[in-house]
């Protein structure tokens, strides 16, 4: 199957889950380092069954000791960071700060794993981009604070953290990568904070632990698509913009679940945008 299938499949999964994270931090009294580990180690027990039953292959971090320690730490730091910035800003001004991972993830690609991208792709990204600041309807408002921090924090890690993957990727199991890829995280956040396990005890109750659960599900989805994308050809510089079409879909989900539907006309341009985009792109 094309890679931009999985890509795409990817995009969609991703969408839900940002509408989920929005929904479970806006309350102020949401501890954003204990859902972070929650979030961590349920996706790993969420993908880990999944890669039992499909046949576990541990993946050789033996071998590769520094990669996996890059995961740890990377996609720790960076789930806490988004985290935390949804404490603090919208949905819509995070995507505008988190959409600067693709330079990163681009930037780290072509340096370290020596890949292309020509004036097309770079075209193509440029209209997801724009399409992402369109999109978002609260531009003029954003001002520096520590959200917007927090969530530049995120794309800088989550941006090295997907060129890594994309290395560590040839040598792995992916739904077996994808479980560890939740757990090591999750483990590193509890050694840095070991207090953290004291708060743990509130996610066993029902709704909580049901939102998380499903959160857990659909971000794990989105994941294994996004490494499925990888394996069947696309590089990091090139799946990594198309992730940013996430925002087009959250906007529709929102417009659809949680009755935001101002700007309808603005946001079939963005759709148009990414569209375009997309295909300059494969």
């Amino acid at each position: 199957m094309p890679w931009i299938v999985f890509g795409l499949a990817a995009v969609f999964f991703s969408a839900i889950s940002s509408l989920l994270q929005r929904v479970l931090m806006k309350n102020d009294k949401s501890d954003a380092y204990s859902y972070s580990v929650v979030f961590q180690l349920l996706g790993a027990l969420v993908v880990g069954l999944f890669a039992v039953y499909s046949g576990f292959e541990m993946p050789p971090v033996q071998q590769y000791p520094l990669n996996f320690l890059l995961l740890t730490v990377l996609y720790g730091i960076g789930t806490y960071c988004l985290f935390k910035a949804y404490r603090y800003l919208e949905a819509s001004e995070i995507t505008i700060v988190t959409a600067s991972r693709v330079i990163v993830t681009i930037t780290s690609a072509v340096i370290l794993l020596k890949e292309v991208f020509d004036l097309k792709q770079l075209f193509g990204t440029l209209l997801i981009l724009l399409s992402v600041v369109l999109i978002s309807q609260r531009l003029g408002k954003i001002k520096l604070n520590r959200g917007i921090y927090y969530a530049l924090g995120m794309a800088i890690f989550y941006g090295l953290a997907i060129t890594n993957d994309a290395y560590l990727l040839k040598h792995v199991d992916i739904y077996s990568y994808t479980a560890i890829g939740f757990l090591l995280p999750g483990l590193f956040l509890i050694v840095v904070n070991p207090k953290v396990l004291f708060k743990l005890k509130a996610f066993l109750k029902g709704k909580l632990f049901f939102k998380m659960l499903i959160l857990d599900i659909c971000y794990g989805t989105s994941a294994i698509f996004f490494y499925k994308a990888i394996e069947s050809g696309a590089n990091a510089s090139q799946i990594t913009p198309i992730l940013q079409a996430t925002v087009i879909i959250t906007v529709i989900l929102a417009a659809i679940f949680l009755k935001e539907r101002d700007h309808l006309v603005k946001k079939f341009i963005c759709a148009v945008l990414v569209t375009i985009g997309v295909i300059l792109i494969t």
